[in-house]
């Protein structure tokens, strides 16, 4: 089970080199210089290029950049994992790839999720934004906005679920139908 903040004593002690330690101390102590020069201050400019008005061959090479730095991001794991939240992200990003079958995609996914997670085990910043994030979704879904993906979307070529899923059978669906239970139970939104 993940550890809660205040229990992270290896951001503070010496540790035996064998033993496993924390994604947190790995980003913050042992390799914080290189972290923030090399990982994570040339994947932010980098997508901050990628969405200014800079000449295409810039364009290219932000995008190398921004390559380069997912690749030298480190895995957080179950194992190097102590929030609660990074465990549940990395329960339903594993969840996610039993049911993904569009291999093309797939490398995409993986680097996307490798960065949220980590960002969201290292980075109170980060991580607390995602937490609005996802709160304002599920208010949108409580008010009846956020729509239920389409029955059997995905497709089967694509996504692997077992039958039946989307529309009627997903969560969203069910929660707008119960949205006025919900909403009064939790005393409005």
């Amino acid at each position: 089970m993940a550890k809660d903040v205040s229990e992270l004593d290896d951001l503070y002690e010496r540790l035996d080199p064998d033993k496993d330690i924390s994604f947190i101390h790995r980003m913050l102590v042992t390799n914080r210089n290189y972290i923030i020069r090399k990982v994570k201050e040339p994947l932010r400019s980098s997508v901050e290029e990628i969405n200014s008005n800079i000449s295409w061959y810039r364009k290219i090479f932000a995008l190398f950049k921004l390559a380069l730095s997912v690749f030298r991001y480190p895995q957080v794991t179950k194992g190097n994992a102590r929030k609660q939240n990074t465990q549940v992200l990395l329960h339903i990003i594993d969840k996610f790839f039993e049911f993904e079958n569009n291999k093309l995609r797939e490398p995409f996914f993986r680097a996307f999720f490798k960065v949220l997670a980590g960002q969201n085990e290292n980075d109170n910043y980060y991580g607390s934004r995602l937490c609005w994030w996802l709160e304002e979704l599920i208010k949108s879904v409580l008010n009846g906005q956020w729509a239920a993906r389409p029955e059997f979307y995905p497709g089967p070529e694509q996504w692997d679920e077992p039958q039946p899923y989307g529309g009627e059978n997903t969560i969203i669906y069910k929660l707008q139908q119960h949205r006025h239970e919900i909403i009064e139970l939790i005393g409005g939104i």
